[in-house]
């Protein structure tokens, strides 16, 4: 007993730590996981953004060699782009993409605006792909 109150004295519980301190360090704690969270899903909201650009520029980078290739026509080139962008929540319509034919190159370019809302703040992202191809021989 004569421990304890020698603690309560001194502002101590017993344990080593200071009164108030263990609500510190949980608050802390709150603080820290609340940034992990919003950092979290920040990154998740960017992530799916990126992957869309990564996506539509490979697609763009096919079509681009498809063209040159004779494979496929320019308004089946812009239906693909248009498809694949719908796959992402992504709307073009034929004037939004542009296609140069020439007789040994294409190219295919097109660009899209979104944001990535975070609690606090809205983030602009402005993507641009211009894929080319060239024939060799």
């Amino acid at each position: 007993m004569a421990t304890a109150a020698r603690a309560s004295e001194v502002g101590h519980d017993g344990g080593g730590r200071a009164r108030g301190e263990a609500g510190r360090v949980r608050l802390g704690l709150l603080l820290g996981l609340a940034v992990l969270a919003v950092a979290a899903y920040g990154g998740l909201q960017l992530g799916k953004h990126y992957w869309a650009y990564w996506n539509l520029g490979e697609e763009a980078s096919r079509v681009a060699t498809d063209l040159v290739a004779g494979q496929v026509r320019e308004e089946g080139a812009r239906q693909t782009i248009r498809l694949r962008a719908g796959d992402h929540g992504i709307h073009f319509e034929d004037k939004d993409i542009q296609i140069t034919i020439e007789p040994r190159a294409a190219t295919v370019a097109f660009a899209w605006e979104t944001s990535v809302n975070l609690p606090w703040y809205t983030f602009p992202l402005t993507f641009q792909v211009n894929a080319a191809s060239r024939r060799t021989r």
